[in-house]
């Protein structure tokens, strides 16, 4: 069995405004089939406040993510070799994550062999 951590989207759109990223790539989405609700980290609560990203002067005060919930799939995504095969859920989730960090996700890979990676044009 695989762990699964939620992703961190605070975190991903700093990197990408770091490193000049154009599309995004999605790996082992297929990793996400069994779970009922998906999680994504939105910001940050300090306390009473949310933040988008904490300063470095936040770094020993008690931090808790904001979390956002998307619905899951409860589905393999394993045998699915097109974006239209992908079940609604999924691609609702992948759309979201790319609106939010203002890039599309062109590729994802539903599954660990060569074949199981699709390419998809926005």
């Amino acid at each position: 069995p695989r762990r699964c951590g939620w992703l961190d989207l605070p975190a991903l759109r700093y990197s990408v405004m770091l490193n000049g990223v154009t599309d995004l790539v999605m790996m082992k989405a297929d990793v996400l089939d069994e779970f009922e609700t998906i999680s994504v980290c939105t910001g940050y609560k300090i306390g009473d406040e949310v933040f988008e990203f904490p300063g470095y002067d936040t770094l020993n005060q008690a931090i808790e993510p904001v979390l956002s919930q998307f619905p899951g799939w409860l589905t393999p995504i394993s045998d699915c070799r097109s974006w239209e095969e992908l079940p609604e859920n999924f691609r609702n989730y992948t759309d979201a994550l790319g609106e939010q960090l203002g890039l599309p996700v062109t590729v994802l890979s539903v599954g660990p062999n060569r074949d199981q990676t699709i390419i998809r044009k926005t």
